[in-house]
């Protein structure tokens, strides 16, 4: 089956058991609960060489600063701005360690459309089976966006074990 097939079943199957009551979403959170941030706009996918609390020397002035952090790392505290060319004391008291922010390696760097939740619909957006609308179905979400639910998609090229 291709992957256009793929997906046209899986937003079917969405489409049917949303209506009929039988897929349950109950539970699921809205985009605006899971830090849904919409796509830069060079459409760039999110990581810390892009984020605001990166230094160039390989810290985050948000995690210890003896740990190097590349600009390939991303965490779930990622906020879009330019990076800091050497550190600075922002005054946090206690540093994030990696196992509480979600600091990882992804090459590539993170948005919706390689997260293990995302299919695209035939759209110029995508739906997300890990967020839900207003109505309790599917959220639509743009490619180039992100939230802190991603998870790598494992059929990426891209997986870091």
């Amino acid at each position: 089956m291709s992957m256009y097939s793929t997906q046209k079943l899986k937003r079917e199957i969405f489409s049917l058991f949303g209506e009929a009551g039988d897929y349950s979403t109950v539970g699921l959170p809205q985009a605006h609960e899971c830090m849904y941030s919409a796509p830069r706009k060079d459409e760039e996918r999110k990581k810390c060489r892009n984020c605001m609390f990166w230094v160039r020397t390989e810290n985050c002035l948000l995690h210890p600063r003896d740990l190097k952090v590349s600009g390939s790392h991303i965490c779930h505290h990622w906020i879009g701005g330019q990076l800091r060319q050497v550190w600075e004391d922002i005054g946090i008291d206690t540093p994030l360690m990696p196992e509480t922010s979600g600091l990882e390696l992804v090459k590539e760097g993170i948005s919706c459309d390689n997260c293990s939740h995302y299919f695209w619909d035939g759209d110029e957006t995508g739906l997300c089976e890990s967020l839900v609308d207003t109505d309790n179905r599917p959220a639509k979400v743009h490619p180039k966006a992100s939230c802190a639910r991603w998870e790598q998609d494992k059929k990426e090229k891209n997986f870091i074990a």
